[in-house]
């Protein structure tokens, strides 16, 4: 409130009820009244004195301040999912597997792929057995692989294939199933409308190996040959395309027999070498 002559000014604050009371001592002649309130347009009227009152009445109603904006109409297009999306899903239970840091003769290996993911461990395999990985310390057994989403039987792909991979450890997820361990779902990557070549070859010589007298008198050491490469480009631009790998190999081992193995060889498998003589001569006698 502000007098009209002197410019004197008093504010105060209403009261739950909207209630308000101003004193000014030795006020005389007209005011000044400014009504305001957050979320309401302010107001400023004038009261006047009409005759020697004391008490002069003030009432305001205020309008709430509503801002109206215009209609705004947002037009975007829908992203759509690709083979190629490698992004890991939004709930976190799923990695994205790395190999970079897999050795030659890993590459194209799923579980040692499955098994380059932090807290997974590579299970290796026996008795011919393929590899398989353990998660939260399950059997491999419990564990799933998918090509794309679809079953996938296989434990090993060429080793230049161009697929990337992500390994799922929550069981929880409904669009999942079929596994209590780990999923490891791989996803091909698709060509495009460049060509591309490539080819890597992996040799492993017995000269070129290092181990103990046992194992070498056991055969241990061995030859190795692998020859891989992929070829991807385009099959109609800008609307289909190829990509594939291959991968051939040849592994040779010294075959060890009672006849040919010396006895540091048959005392490292358990055998005594007076027992072998003794049986051969027996099948020769």
């Amino acid at each position: 409130m502000t007098t009209v002559d002197g410019g004197v000014s008093r504010v105060t604050r209403t009261d739950r009820n909207g209630r308000f009371m101003v004193t000014i001592p030795g006020g005389e002649g007209d005011y000044y009244v400014q009504v305001a309130a957050i979320g309401f347009l302010a107001k400023r009227f004038e009261i006047k004195r009409v005759a020697d009152e004391e008490i002069l009445l003030a009432d305001a109603r205020l309008n709430r301040n509503v801002a109206e904006l215009e209609a705004v109409r947002i037009n975007a297009p829908r992203d759509r999912p690709t083979r190629n999306d490698n992004t890991a899903d939004i709930g976190g239970s799923e990695k994205r597997v790395e190999t970079g840091q897999l050795t030659a003769d890993q590459m194209g290996n799923l579980a040692a792929m499955a098994a380059s993911t932090p807290g997974t461990l590579l299970v290796p395999g026996a008795d011919g057995d393929p590899s398989g990985f353990s998660v939260l310390g399950l059997s491999s057994d419990q564990n799933s692989t998918t090509l794309n989403g679809q079953n996938f039987g296989a434990s090993n792909l060429p080793r230049d294939a161009q697929v990337s991979g992500a390994l799922a450890t929550s069981p929880y997820d409904v669009s999942r199933g079929g596994f209590s361990g780990g999923n490891f779902n791989i996803r091909p990557r698709s060509g495009s409308n460049i060509a591309a070549r490539g080819m890597s070859l992996v040799l492993d010589a017995p000269a070129m190996q290092w181990t103990d007298a046992t194992a070498r008198a056991l055969g241990q050491e061995y030859g190795n040959v692998s020859l891989g490469g992929s070829v991807s480009g385009p099959i109609v631009y800008n609307a289909s395309f190829y990509n594939v790998a291959y991968q051939l190999g040849r592994r040779s081992n010294q075959l060890r027999t009672l006849l040919n193995t010396d006895p540091v060889g048959l005392q490292g498998a358990g055998i005594a070498a007076d027992s072998v003589t003794r049986l051969l001569g027996v099948l020769n006698g």
